[in-house]
């Protein structure tokens, strides 16, 4: 009797690695693309989110400034400051200053009741420009330091740190309560 040999054989072997090497050639381009898609978007993701909390901090800090804000300078002067007090409940008066210096957008307090020295932290990197423009009730613009600001118009714009040349910008509206 006559027993063939059962298994794979040589030629069935070399057609089964062919077809994975053409497969695989096939579909390196899709995982290649979806790999950069996947790292651009959680770039984009991780740049929107900082602008969106620093927008969010902003706001929160200007909603309770106490007028007239003291210096603004974020468009005409090369400082890119904004120097205001708000009221805290806890230990008074609190002054706030927002400073684009360089890429980086620095938040800052002094409280005098607890220290004469001024605490600074980053808020957001990779910034490429800072404005606040003021206006009255009728959103007539004015003069920052003017005792009838009501509303103030925040814009941001960032980059992102990979590709320099892709900017996100949000702007934001605050209504000021006193």
């Amino acid at each position: 009797m006559d027993k063939r040999a059962s298994g794979i054989g040589l030629i069935e072997l070399i057609t089964a690695i062919a077809i994975i090497g053409v497969l695989a050639g096939l579909l390196a381009p899709v995982a290649r693309a979806s790999l950069n898609a996947y790292f651009g978007a959680r770039n984009a993701v991780a740049s929107i989110d900082a602008l969106r909390y620093a927008m969010d901090r902003i706001g929160f800090e200007l909603r309770d400034l106490t007028l007239p804000i003291t210096t603004i300078s974020p468009v005409a002067s090369p400082t890119n400051s904004l120097t205001f007090a708000r009221n805290d409940s806890l230990i008074g008066s609190t002054t706030v200053t927002l400073t684009k210096s360089g890429s980086t957008l620095n938040l800052g307090y002094l409280a005098a009741a607890v220290s004469t020295s001024t605490v600074t932290a980053p808020l957001l990197t990779n910034v490429s420009s800072f404005a606040v423009t003021c206006y009255d009730k009728t959103f007539t613009e004015l003069t920052c330091t003017q005792s009838t600001v009501r509303f103030l118009s925040i814009t941001l714009v960032t980059y992102d740190p990979d590709v320099t040349s892709k900017t996100y910008s949000m702007k934001s509206w605050v209504a000021v309560r006193n």
